[in-house]
């Protein structure tokens, strides 16, 4: 009798940890969810307000002004394109020519190469 209360106490131990494990799996993919949700609004409403500045600009009747002032609030609102050179080593190849009046074996330097450097 001891071994089977042992034995029911075990199996609804082993019950209640499947039960709690499933539960905190569902509650993380809900709030996964929550939060793609609520970036996904943040950035249609992000998308909403950019475009709003432009839409004054949706019009048939558009002066020289309203052209420059366009083309100001793209340069402010855009993205400033930044250039980084980088300097490479690089390595030196070296030419081989045939030359029938060496001997056999021997290697004739016809131009030193060097290590040179260049600007990606």
């Amino acid at each position: 009798m001891e071994n089977a209360s042992k034995a029911l106490l075990l199996a609804g131990s082993v019950l209640i940890s499947i039960v709690v494990i499933g539960a905190l799996v569902l509650m993380s993919k809900n709030l996964t969810a929550y939060q793609e949700g609520s970036n996904q609004n943040t950035r249609e409403t992000e998308v909403k307000a950019f475009n709003q500045i432009f839409l004054s600009y949706n019009r048939k009747d558009i002066r020289g002004n309203d052209i420059v002032s366009l083309i100001n609030q793209n340069l402010e609102n855009g993205e400033k394109e930044e250039y980084f050179t980088q300097e490479e080593e690089l390595e030196y190849m070296t030419t081989y020519n045939e030359n029938s009046s060496l001997p056999k074996g021997s290697i004739q330097v016809i131009q030193e190469g060097r290590e040179g450097k260049q600007l990606i």
